[in-house]
């Protein structure tokens, strides 16, 4: 069985799995390689025949572009839209890995659709098709006999979507507490463990690749808010919207403001939260001052911890880091690794 991927954005996190993928021995039970790689900077090809992640990741040691790539099998086609690409390419599983984006998740939601329509498997770690449209999606994939995998929108390669899914069946989550960005909790991190000000603390989490593309939408609760409303819906069943949850704002939290809060024995957090009110459910997203009582207190630098409250168990916890391209590409890694023992391809 050959897995041949069309992997649509190369940028850190494309590169960072198609490494990844270079240093798996798939035996001969499977073959994965690349059909089809599109990317603004790189460029764009196609090949008659899939290309192994080890050939691309050996081109990727060199600052080339796609037009220099010269693999060793397979017709190169290049300089192809994305739409033809689509339409041309023979591909079973698209791999998403564009930046997210947090108007209206296009047009991550169109390429998955037609990959939807191709009967396609979509993994993706763009967090704009599943916080604007999974409801719709996740009914697509399954009129067409696909599947739909996003570990890595959420807490990047912490595993939380694969582990309710598998670890926690028939249980009844009621509500969800957690510290969902990596980039303010690195920065409140910072500026309480080294005195750092709030600007140099930012600056820093830029530099290890942890902010987005625009870091406003990490310092303005606006990737968190997205997040909070992925897991309502993925894991509550909601139907919330990025609209429905209140805007926060980090700027301005002044060191002044975290000393004094150590102080007081506790760190400031920003704090997502879902709950069932009756039938309906119900977001939230704040910055709170938590002691060290709090399950959230104790998430340091980059990481990310959701407590889950559930029914039979109680609470359940779960953390792991939340950002950096590594991690996040270890989360479709997760989400190919399971799609190909769904398939019933494991060794």
């Amino acid at each position: 069985m050959d897995i041949k991927i069309l992997l649509v954005g190369c940028g850190n996190v494309g590169k960072s799995f198609i490494k990844l993928l270079s240093n798996i021995d798939s035996g001969n039970t499977f073959n994965i390689g690349f059909v089809g790689i599109v990317d603004k900077k790189l460029g764009s090809f196609i090949s008659s025949k899939p290309i192994s992640p080890k050939e691309i990741s050996r081109f990727f040691s060199n600052e080339y572009t796609f037009e220099e790539f010269k693999p060793d099998s397979g017709t190169i086609l290049r300089d192809l839209t994305l739409d033809s690409i689509l339409e041309e390419v023979d591909f079973n599983v698209m791999i998403e890995a564009t930046s997210t984006n947090y108007e209206n998740g296009e047009p991550s939601i169109t390429y998955v659709k037609k990959a939807f329509s191709r009967s396609a498997h979509v993994i993706t770690a763009n967090k704009g098709p599943v916080g604007f449209a999974y409801n719709l999606l996740k009914d697509m994939a399954r009129e067409n006999g696909v599947s739909f995998r996003f570990e890595a929108t959420v807490m990047s390669g912490t595993p939380l979507f694969s582990f309710v899914r598998n670890n926690l069946k028939g249980i009844k989550i009621n509500r969800i507490r957690g510290v969902l960005n990596g980039t303010s909790n690195f920065i409140f991190s910072k500026m309480e463990d080294e005195g750092l000000e709030f600007e140099n603390a930012l600056k820093l989490a830029m530099e290890k690749g942890y902010t987005e593309k625009d870091f406003n939408v990490d310092i303005k609760g606006i990737d968190a808010k997205l997040k909070t409303v992925i897991l309502a819906n993925v894991l509550m069943g909601g139907w919330l919207k990025i609209s429905d949850l209140p805007d926060v704002d980090l700027n301005g939290i002044l060191l002044e403001k975290v000393k004094r809060g150590l102080e007081e024995g506790k760190k400031y957090k920003l704090i997502s939260e879902i709950r069932r009110e009756g039938d309906s459910i119900v977001g939230d997203l704040y910055l709170e001052l938590v002691g060290s009582e709090d399950p959230l207190y104790s998430v340091n630098l980059n990481y990310n911890k959701v407590v889950l409250y559930t029914d039979i168990l109680g609470k359940v916890s779960l953390a792991g880091p939340g950002s950096g391209p590594d991690e996040t590409a270890y989360g479709l890694f997760l989400d190919l690794y399971e799609l190909i023992k769904e398939l019933g391809y494991n060794k």
